[in-house]
């Protein structure tokens, strides 16, 4: 099983002096780029639930597993890490997991996990973006069948489509798993 590390850990095997804590830094401080952002979603959920699961396993069919429920986390927002001319269009993809047990057409798509949270940063000002400021989030909590009526055939959720539905927009504090 796999520690959570705490950041001072030190290379070894080597005269150069350096720790775990500088890997992050290098590797993770921009938390808007989009492979970060999805991880750092997760977290979020994991701490709205007071849920922890330890390390994060990203093979697992699921993101998050509390209380037994798999949840899948799906992320965006509207500033990128890269130059934009616009904000981006807020849409989720990638709902679809491949089956273990083949069909005859092959292998099957399906939704994996019981509960879909998409999350987003509202900020479409650049100047007063902060991926930290959990003010700028907004989250839905869609269950499985849900999702299997919103999801357009080419696997996408848009965010004009679950405005569209009567699931509520929740902040970050008011997330919560009955």
């Amino acid at each position: 099983m796999i520690q959570k590390l705490t950041g001072e850990e030190k290379f070894i095997n080597t005269k150069s002096q350096f720790v775990v804590r500088e890997f992050w830094q290098y590797g993770f401080s921009d938390l808007n780029l989009n492979i970060i952002r999805g991880v750092l979603a997760e977290f979020l959920i994991e701490k709205a639930l007071n849920n922890s699961t330890g390390v994060r396993n990203p093979w697992d069919d699921h993101d998050v597993l509390y209380r037994n429920i798999k949840i899948e986390v799906k992320c965006s927002a509207y500033i990128q890490s890269w130059e934009q001319s616009r904000p981006s269009k807020i849409q989720w993809s990638g709902l679809y997991a491949h089956s273990v047990y083949h069909n005859k057409r092959g292998l099957e798509k399906i939704l994996k996990s019981d509960i879909y949270i998409f999350c987003y940063n509202n900020n479409k000002d650049i100047e007063n973006f902060n991926i930290l400021d959990l003010s700028q989030w907004i989250f839905y909590i869609v269950k499985r069948n849900e999702v299997e009526e919103l999801v357009t055939k080419s696997g996408v959720i848009t965010l004009k489509k679950l405005e569209n539905t009567v699931i509520e927009p929740l902040v970050f504090d008011k997330i919560k798993l009955s």
